[in-house]
């Protein structure tokens, strides 16, 4: 290519000879190199030029790989900060609902505390109306028994929460009979006494408070024996009863 240039660049020269003759050898020559070095210098100009071009491009080429790799970072540093956030989210909300639960069953064990169980009995009917020294007195019928703790098989009490309790007794008593009753817990005589009237057939109310632990037992004790005969008088109508009774109540935890 460049012969070719040179070729048509001295073939210019000798056409703008108008004297042929006149036109030295060395006219061409210097004319030739004259238009070769020209040629020269914007081949080098040009190949700087490509130079800086290349060069630019590469550099600019480095700054976006470069901008791209932070670009990269950043995306991941953020799915990073992402992740943690989630998980110390999802941490925060498991402490709370733990807490909250927490909270829930602690206060539900409050209320629960707070609130008296509801232990209420009472049975009537005795078993054996003329009973003996240190019988057990035995009132058959159930007439409620919430908390399932009085048993009408055997006529005690089997206290099924701690607190205090408030116990009470009737018996009807036939003419000229006596009773000499003691409401007990576990053998021990907390109210005691005897009723006795030799006129009429009358019935006769006693009571007892006690604080009382899971397990003891209470129950209507006879404490003496009596005279032949039935001691307790039972009658029953439409309008009016004679009813011999026990009951209890939880009064307080």
């Amino acid at each position: 290519m460049l012969c070719s240039i040179v070729l048509a660049l001295c073939f210019i020269s000798l056409c703008q000879c108008e004297e042929p003759k006149s036109c030295s050898q060395f006219y061409y020559v210097d004319k030739l190199l004259e238009k070769m070095i020209r040629i020269e210098l914007k081949g080098e100009t040009l190949d700087k030029e490509i130079a800086d071009t290349n060069s630019n491009v590469h550099l600019t080429l480095d700054e976006l790989k470069r901008e791209r790799d932070n670009f990269k970072n950043e995306i991941m540093e953020f799915k990073n900060l992402m992740k943690d956030f989630k998980i110390n989210t999802d941490s925060f909300i498991g402490t709370m609902e733990n807490k909250f639960l927490g909270f829930k069953t602690e206060t539900r064990e409050i209320i629960k505390n707070m609130a008296t169980p509801n232990v209420v009995f009472k049975a009537r009917t005795v078993k054996d109306k003329s009973p003996s020294k240190g019988e057990t007195i035995i009132f058959q019928d159930i007439m409620f028994n919430y908390g399932k703790a009085y048993d009408e098989t055997t006529g005690v009490f089997t206290v099924p929460v701690n607190g205090t309790y408030l116990f009470t007794v009737q018996v009807c008593l036939n003419n000229n009979k006596s009773f000499y009753y003691g409401i007990v817990s576990d053998y021990d005589v907390h109210t005691s006494g005897v009723f006795h009237d030799s006129t009429a057939t009358i019935c006769y109310t006693a009571d007892a408070t006690m604080r009382l632990d899971v397990g003891q037992k209470v129950w209507l004790k006879c404490l003496y024996g009596s005279p032949s005969g039935d001691v307790f008088y039972e009658y029953t109508t439409s309008t009016f009863n004679y009813w011999n009774t026990f009951s209890g109540v939880l009064v307080h935890v």
